[in-house]
């Protein structure tokens, strides 16, 4: 198994609609959104790509992440108040496509485009269950911020070799995410199935 210690970028995208502020509790907002995760592991020389193509994500990104992001398919999701000031708590839960690409430099990573460029193709593809959690969406400041995103699939490598992924990212702040961000965890693991 490699469980080893990674430098990570998680990016999500969660398009949510503005609540107006009554106290009591309102049923969930369920909607579907353009939600996508990228993470790497500089130790064993990975990136990965949940529910966004490696190509299509650079592609946006190039372009200055006009529009929506480019993903795969749209993931559910649900948004809702929650406590006495009204704090927005949002989750999403889907099965979509994952890619992992080999670090170009691993002891120098700079960002998922860069550091795959000129690559062919992914080492690996498959399909995995992603999750994200926030609650206080709106950062409004009323209660520590608890966010995070965590997956699990299986993945075939370019010669047909099963992999199992895993990931987990989990961070808080009290007040103010520029300020005193900290991570909670931050654990991929990516074992050779049949060993």
């Amino acid at each position: 198994m490699l469980k080893r210690s990674f430098a990570a970028l998680a990016i999500a995208s969660i398009a949510v609609a503005t609540f107006a502020g009554s106290a009591q509790a309102k049923p969930p907002e369920r909607s579907e959104v353009p939600v996508f995760e990228t993470f790497f592991d500089s130790d064993d020389g990975i990136v990965a790509f949940w529910n966004i193509e490696r190509d299509d994500l650079c592609g946006w990104a190039a372009g200055g992440f006009v529009g929506p992001p480019p993903v795969v398919q749209l993931i559910p999701s649900s948004t809702r108040e929650a406590g006495p000031s009204g704090e927005l708590v949002a989750q999403y839960r889907g099965t979509s496509s994952v890619e992992i690409w080999l670090l170009n430099d691993p002891d120098n990573p700079v960002n998922p485009c860069v550091d795959t460029a000129g690559q062919d193709g992914p080492f690996a593809s498959g399909e995995a269950m992603g999750k994200g959690a926030d609650n206080d969406f709106d950062n409004d400041g009323s209660r520590r911020n608890s966010f995070g995103v965590n997956g699990q699939g299986t993945v075939t490598d370019i010669n047909g070799d099963d992999w199992n992924l895993n990931w987990t990212f989990r961070n808080q702040c009290d007040v103010d995410c520029e300020i005193d961000f900290v991570s909670r965890a931050a654990n991929v693991n990516l074992t050779k199935l049949g060993r």
